[in-house]
């Protein structure tokens, strides 16, 4: 019996060991950090969106409205519903990431802490089969003064490793326990408001309707019409100057230009030149190239250069203007969405856009110009 103190001291140490070098499982995930900040990104984005569009709104609403504004305004308010829409989804989708990555990671602490229980009862089994000994059999079976205080420092580290781990891990597993929690809850609040997507897809149906109503009116009445294309005359002229003072301020080098189609697959619904208009029943100067498109279809830059307009202008609705250098400029109208930004540096071939009909537009098309220091000049000429 003298050398079972011993043994159980020892036998002690070995599970001492055994629990400090125990292996770390790393969580295993589907997701990495820089996803989940990509997505936190997108929120952002779409949430700095919506706040430009309900700007947008208001100062519609606190201008006189002229029929390009009205139409502006439409497509403003069904863009706004759009992203408003789109930013549940994301959120939705963002915080389900985090719940499953979460889960995971709950996973790795329970399996620890059934491997630290596991050890704890293997090492009660060993010290129960070396006999029924007590640490007061062990202190007292110290053969000097030294070797008791080794013994009682030997236990007490024992005591406290055992108290660290399970401590440890339980606060760990807890601490994520009340994490998802915290996001489920957030999931839920989420999940009611994925049950209004339909009520945002029904005010997105509603918004449209509204518009193409409203156009269909200008469309069926001569003067309406002929006053929406006058207003769209007059911000044709009015970007003349706006390229041209935006170009004295880049002062692009002139250089050899070799455009592309902005878009391909499709055919040109209008021309650049004088064209007789069927509805108002005489020749209108047209300023660009119309060129049909289903939504959505990507509009790319026709040559690289700076970017010197984008978003809503008038009747050309979503626009973007790319500055080429040497006064050459051009324009891409009517679009969906624009993926630009003023400043931004574009190279030919880049999608810039995509297809739509918002501003004065009665279906998906793009519509093209190109500019000689701000003057409008047949597009037909700069493609091959």
């Amino acid at each position: 019996m003298k050398g079972r103190p011993l043994a159980v001291l020892a036998l002690a140490l070995i599970m001492i060991a055994s629990l400090v070098a125990a292996p770390f499982i790393p969580a295993r995930t589907a997701f990495t950090a820089d996803d989940l900040w990509e997505k936190m990104a997108e929120l952002e984005r779409l949430q700095k969106e919506i706040e430009e569009y309900k700007s947008r709104i208001s100062k519609h609403q606190k201008t006189e409205s002229t029929i390009v504004q009205e139409l502006g305004r439409l497509d403003d308010e069904l863009a706004l519903s759009e992203r408003e829409l789109a930013y549940i989804e994301k959120s939705i989708d963002y915080n389900n990431d985090q719940i499953r990555i979460t889960r995971e990671e709950i996973a790795v602490i329970e399996a620890r802490l059934s491997a630290q229980k596991a050890a704890f009862d293997a090492r009660l089994v060993s010290m129960y089969k070396a006999g029924q000994t007590s640490y007061i059999d062990v202190l007292l079976t110290s053969k000097s003064f030294s070797d008791l205080m080794a013994r009682l420092h030997y236990l007490k580290r024992l005591a406290a490793d055992d108290t660290e781990l399970i401590e440890g891990y339980t606060a760990d597993r807890l601490e994520l326990v009340a994490k998802r929690e915290s996001l489920e809850a957030r999931l839920n609040e989420l999940e009611e408001l994925k049950a209004s997507e339909e009520e945002k897809q029904e005010a997105v149906l509603r918004r449209t309707e509204e518009r193409q109503k409203y156009l269909a009116q200008i469309m069926s009445e001569k003067s309406l019409f002929e006053k929406a294309l006058d207003e769209m005359e007059q911000e044709s002229k009015a970007l003349e100057r706006i390229i041209a003072e935006a170009q004295a301020k880049g002062q692009l080098p002139q250089r050899e230009l070799s455009m592309i189609w902005p878009v391909t697959g499709y055919w040109i619904t209008s021309y650049y030149g004088m064209r007789y208009h069927p509805v108002l029943g005489y020749d209108r100067f047209h300023s660009g190239i119309d060129y049909a498109a289903d939504y959505n279809v990507p509009i790319k830059a026709a040559e690289s250069g700076t970017v010197l307009l984008a978003g809503v202008n008038g009747g050309y609705g979503n626009c973007v203007i790319i500055d080429h250098g040497g006064g050459i400029s051009t324009l891409y109208g009517h679009a969906n969405k624009v993926l630009v930004k003023v400043g931004d540096v574009v190279v030919k071939g880049q999608q810039i856009a995509l297809v739509g009909s918002t501003g004065v537009s009665n279906g998906p098309h793009l519509h093209f110009e190109v500019r000689i220091n701000g003057q409008t000049t047949n597009p037909l000429d700069w493609l091959p």
